[in-house]
């Protein structure tokens, strides 16, 4: 009984000490743990660090966020054991028997005898796509539309679409609006995806297409992929292999990163050099880039043969071959003015829509998403209507174009007409949104002769929905509200209607100052370029600016030139000739428009903050004078800040110049509205041999000493042992001793020696017209 008792003791000790080392192991891994899941949460949160958009809150479950429950059904309590324990002595071998009383556990509670609550909250660590932000970077036809503002249209569809293509260098895919696809591949939205309808797609052939589409490439195939493109192309008889084409700038080139055959990427030739070309190319490192390739390089696949064609590309797309003419609205009574104009129309069981001509027939007209209520028939004024009151229970409706009313009369059995010459009443009521007509008849509809018709059954009355628009006045004026001494030019207004289409007009006279040609349009009301020709929505009373460029560049040559003096610089001097206009000043400018039938004004303001309503960009603060017209002004600004209104001479004033302003006045890549690029010029720097002169060893131009003229055929100066001034300068100090550097004036002949203040001609058409 005693060794039993010893032997147990031995175990029970055992078993406690294996169960101590075993709970310190246990503590040593779950911090190792605790420390390894912190540590990686630390790396997340620095790699993920930024606003989440999931909307979920980020946790990590711990003992902290932990509940211990007893679920035990049993007490804890203690009792009192005797153990005998035997020692033995060797000594006096005997055996002592000794009685412990100790105090042992009938139940102590165990980890086992607890349930672990967790917290409410939801285990979460943000992942990559929680920082997605799916409202950011969205953009409309509108938005990307603007960046095509500007832009030289030729009758080349090459030239129009590597315009197009170079106006988006620079673009990146949104970093806040994204997808992480199935390979973890991280995939921005771009404009060209939310123009294809594909928003996160792989966009290299995208954006080849969004520049084919608005280059006027309309009649070739376009993809959202690089290799299915190429194989549509090679459908069409556009595709020609890499071994056997040479390719010419502007051709598609379809090219595979990993050289296999298959097309990955497509992109635009821009310029082909002996062994390699450069091209514009979209979704290259998540940009639109310039990247230059080998010709003879393995990731060429083929290339895609872009036709030529005559027709002029449009900067916005206009209705193909329909106008709108008012815009869709719920009826009332209230509604019924005389300064409105209405169209009446209805779906028949077909879902064909109709609206009411001026002698009763059915006109198709559509619908769009918007509202707009479109129709291909050219006689549009024969749609609207107007109304004023005839008696207390009837309006006489008036047609505009032929000026019949309406008049559902029953006058016998061979009378189903409801218009008359005659002005009559005529019955309104709300039917709904929409209105009924009535007299003494009532108006039906012929499905099969497609036209509406009078009817005596009161149950075939036609319900007309309607559309509204307003009278209004858009006025052309090619004087730019006197501005930049347009003077002569035609201003003048065209009747037209709210929501109407209205066609540009592709010619407009000229200034009298010089001979000119109509670039473009500028709405001044809504802040939208447009080129001769496009038709444009009628938002109401608008007014619109010419874009005025000289009708030829080549001055000519009216006196001799000095050309022992001047030499050939263009090896190493670069010398770009650009003609501004006064539209470059909407970049820092905004206006107010008062306008209406009898005139318009504007009174521009200059923007030192801000965005300007051309483009939203940032105001450049910066405008040009036209120091021409002998009083400093071009735009009328008020409110001029002290560095825009300077009293010292100079041609251009800004605030403060930029590297902006610099790739806006002299970039040629960069088109801007107001800008013409003229192209490179030579001949215009003397080189100075005289070493008593401060420009000895020189090349330099001094226009106080030489006039200058440009010639654009030729790609030169020329360069006068005169001086040439005009007014402004003539009277400026001194006696005007400074003379103007002329480029596209031209060099009156001269015949009064040296001094400026004796020669200011007028001149007549760019001739000498022989006044001192």
């Amino acid at each position: 009984m005693q060794k039993k008792s010893n032997e147990y003791l031995k175990k029970v000790n055992t078993s406690k000490n294996t169960h101590r080392i075993i709970a310190k192991v246990i503590a040593c891994l779950s911090l190792v743990v605790v420390l390894s899941v912190f540590w990686c949460l630390k790396l997340t949160g620095i790699t993920l660090a930024g606003e989440a958009h999931c909307g979920i809150t980020e946790h990590v479950h711990s003992e902290e966020c932990q509940t211990k429950v007893l679920i035990c059904t049993l007490k804890e309590e203690q009792i009192k054991t005797t153990v005998e324990e035997t020692s033995i002595t060797d000594e006096i071998e005997q055996q002592t028997q000794t009685t412990v009383q100790s105090t042992t556990t009938a139940h102590i509670h165990t980890d086992e005898c607890y349930e672990i609550v967790e917290c409410e909250l939801t285990e979460h660590i943000h992942v990559e796509s929680c920082y997605c932000d799916v409202s950011a970077d969205l953009e409309t036809s509108d938005d990307w539309e603007e960046t095509l503002a500007g832009i030289k249209r030729s009758e080349s569809t090459v030239e129009n679409v590597i315009s197009v293509a170079k106006s988006q260098l620079g673009y990146a895919e949104s970093t806040r609006n994204f997808e992480i696809d199935s390979q973890g591949v991280k995939r921005g939205i771009t404009r060209y995806g939310q123009w294809y309808g594909n928003d996160y797609g792989d966009w290299s052939a995208m954006f080849v297409s969004f520049c084919l589409e608005y280059g006027g490439a309309t009649d070739v195939p376009v993809s959202a992929g690089a290799e299915s493109m190429r194989l549509e192309w090679n459908k069409a008889g556009l595709y020609k292999s890499e071994k056997a084409f040479s390719p010419q700038i502007g051709n598609l080139v379809f090219l595979n990163s990993n050289g296999k055959s298959t097309a990955d990427s497509v992109a635009i030739i821009t310029e082909i050099k002996d062994n390699s070309f450069t091209v514009i190319q979209g979704d290259y490192e998540d940009k639109v880039s310039q990247v230059t390739y080998s010709l003879n390089g393995e990731k060429i696949v083929g290339y895609g043969v872009l036709p030529e064609q005559s027709n002029v590309s449009l900067l916005v797309d206009p209705p193909e071959d329909s106008v709108s003419i008012a815009l869709t609205t719920n009826f009332a009574n209230s509604m019924l003015t005389s300064t409105d104009r209405f169209v009446f129309y209805a779906t028949d069981s077909n879902g064909s829509t109709y609206a009411l001509g001026g002698t009763g027939e059915a006109v198709p007209v559509y619908i769009d998403d918007n509202g707009n209520i479109f129709t291909e028939s050219a006689m549009t004024s024969e749609l609207l209507w107007t109304f004023s009151r005839y008696n207390n229970n009837s309006y006489a409706i008036q047609n505009v174009g032929n000026g019949r009313y309406l008049h559902p009369f029953y006058n016998g059995a061979n009378d189903n007409g409801i218009t008359t010459p005659g002005r009559w009443g005529t019955s309104v009521s709300a039917s709904g949104t929409g209105l009924k007509f009535s007299h003494s008849a009532y108006i039906s509809f012929d499905s099969v002769n497609k036209k509406f018709a009078m009817t005596r059954t009161q149950s075939q009355n036609v319900t007309f929905n309607i559309g509204v628009t307003r009278q209004c006045a858009v006025w052309f004026d090619g004087t730019n509200g006197g501005m930049m001494s347009y003077g002569g030019s035609d201003d003048r207004s065209v009747e037209a209607y709210t929501n109407s289409t209205l066609t540009l007009p592709t010619e407009w006279k000229s200034p009298v100052k010089y001979d000119y040609t109509l670039n473009g349009w500028y709405d001044v009301t809504n802040a939208k370029y447009y080129k001769p020709g496009d038709k444009v929505i009628v938002t109401g009373n608008m007014v619109f600016y010419a874009d005025w460029i000289a009708s030829n560049y080549d001055v000519g040559q009216f006196n001799t030139h000095v050309d022992d003096d001047t030499v050939s610089t263009n090896s190493f001097v670069t010398t770009r000739v650009f003609d501004y206009n006064v539209l470059f000043n909407v970049l820092s400018e905004t206006v107010d428009v008062n306008v209406d039938s009898s005139g318009h004004h504007e009174t521009w303001r200059l923007l030192t903050s801000g965005n300007n309503p051309y483009n939203n960009q940032p105001t450049l603060n910066y405008i040009f004078r036209d120091w021409d017209k002998g009083n400093e002004d071009i735009s009328y600004p008020s409110n001029h800040n002290a560095p825009n209104n300077p009293t010292d001479a100079g041609a251009v004033y800004p605030g403060l110049y930029s590297d902006r302003i610099k790739d806006l006045l002299f970039n040629p890549e960069t088109q801007i509205i107001g800008k013409n690029y003229l192209g490179e010029a030579d001949h215009l720097f003397q080189l100075c041999l005289d070493k008593t002169h401060d420009h000895y060893g020189y090349y330099y131009y001094n226009s106080e000493r030489n006039a200058a003229s440009f010639n654009q055929t030729d790609g030169r100066f020329y360069v006068y042992d005169y001086l040439e001034c005009t007014r402004d300068s003539a009277n400026n100090g001194e006696n005007g001793k400074y003379s103007d550097f002329l480029p596209f004036n031209s060099p009156y002949v001269n015949s009064n020696g040296k001094r400026i203040n004796t020669y200011t001609y007028d001149g007549d058409d760019g001739r000498y017209a022989g006044t001192t």
